[in-house]
């Protein structure tokens, strides 16, 4: 990976954080050379297409409301399976949430996505537990009750886990799902992921 930075006369490349010469400007003493600066990540997309009927648009401040009502709509289900879901009481909680995200390297941040059916937002799915040593991600999803059944998850999941292995340099995803929620364990089972314990 590499980048080439220009300013007036400087121009230098970056390879992993390493600062060097380039051909174009021979003369130029490497005053720099021993600043290691950090590897270039790329930002998160703002919008994964995953089919003519299902975007991954990122969370934004705008699907605040959206977001609450699907909430509040599910949320006897959803507190089955996600402790976070009784927090959201009120359009203020949602916005806190969306609000604290940081959308940085999939390691460092935390990216969290609508799933959006026909223009319709259905659920979420997220990197988190990110471990740049192990280059290791987790990745967590939910969808409203009534959009269960109809393969969006596993399409949702499948476009995600392409995305992060192409683009990233993620060499392991992982899914945590409740022993008896046989529905999430299902969506993983039809990707390919083996159960480690």
């Amino acid at each position: 990976c590499c980048r080439i930075i220009k300013a007036g006369n400087v121009c230098l490349n970056i390879h992993f954080g390493i600062l060097e010469k380039t051909s174009s400007f021979p003369n130029m003493k490497p005053i720099l050379s021993s600043i290691v600066l950090k590897p270039f990540f790329p930002a998160p997309p703002q919008i994964l297409n995953v089919d003519e009927d299902i975007e991954l648009l990122a969370l934004r401040h705008r699907d605040a409301k959206p977001l609450f009502e699907l909430v509040d709509d599910n949320r006897a289900y959803l507190e089955a399976w996600l402790p976070w879901a009784w927090q959201m009481q009120q359009l203020s909680d949602v916005k806190d949430f969306i609000k604290q995200l940081r959308y940085k390297d999939v390691y460092s941040g935390r990216w969290v996505f609508g799933i959006w059916h026909k223009k319709k937002l259905v659920g979420l799915i997220d990197f988190n537990e990110g471990d740049r040593l192990i280059q290791k991600v987790g990745v967590g999803y939910w969808i409203a009750k009534p959009y269960q059944g109809m393969g969006i998850v596993t399409r949702a999941v499948q476009r995600w886990v392409d995305y992060v292995f192409e683009t990233e340099t993620v060499q392991k995803v992982n899914i945590k799902c409740a022993t008896t929620n046989e529905r999430s364990q299902a969506v993983a089972r039809r990707l390919g992921f083996e159960c480690e314990y």
